[in-house]
């Protein structure tokens, strides 16, 4: 069940608004001016904000300015409803950051369908950001595994052009080194040992 804040200093609205939310499954938390809402949004974490803007002391533009400033409640979707109903009016509300915007008087099925377009916008931007994230961690083990195996290759074609046992410790401890290792090797020549590594040849 999702977990809605509603922001509305008109008790007669906001009792109704919360009635018709509740019936559509969602858990209602109600605030009755800005200064509240803010805390409650803070205190509660809720899925989703529901705000008035004219509203005495915090007004509905301040109560998104502050929570859109805020870490822990910026990404909290926020819908205004609002009586203010001209172009100008929602134009500004949108500008803001509020992701849409009601005017009042609304219907019922008008507001249960912007909460649920909001709500699977949200869902769906984040679910492609996991998708993203998931396919640049595939590029990048790709990258590193062909960068890899590259250098395995050219190893193994510069290891044919070596003219001594010293040329090809230097090749092997070279590819070791690139892969933040420390090695010793030791060579067998015809029962003679022979030891090389990045500190010293024998």
């Amino acid at each position: 069940m999702k977990k809605l804040l509603l922001i509305e200093d008109d008790l007669v609205l906001r009792e109704n608004t919360a009635e018709i939310l509740v019936l559509s499954n969602f858990e209602v938390i109600t605030a009755s001016n800005g200064i509240e809402g803010v805390a409650l949004a803070k205190s509660s974490m809720p899925d989703i904000i529901i705000s008035d803007i004219m509203m005495p002391e915090l007004n509905g533009h301040q109560v998104l300015e502050i929570l859109a400033n805020d870490e822990r409640t910026k990404f909290i979707p926020f819908i205004f409803l609002s009586a203010k109903t001209e172009r100008k009016d929602v134009r500004k509300g949108m500008n803001m950051g509020a992701d849409d915007y009601i005017t009042k008087p609304f219907k019922e099925e008008e507001l249960k369908v912007k909460i649920e377009l909001t709500l699977a916008s949200i869902q769906a931007k984040a679910s492609l950001q996991e998708t993203s994230n998931e396919a640049m961690n595939m590029a990048m083990t790709a990258m590193t595994s062909a960068s890899e195996i590259g250098q395995i290759l050219q190893f193994i074609r510069d290891s044919y052009t070596c003219k001594s046992y010293a040329e090809l410790a230097d090749l092997t401890i070279e590819l070791y080194q690139a892969y933040g290792l420390d090695v010793i090797l030791r060579i067998n020549d015809e029962g003679k040992l022979l030891y090389f590594s990045q500190f010293y040849y024998v």
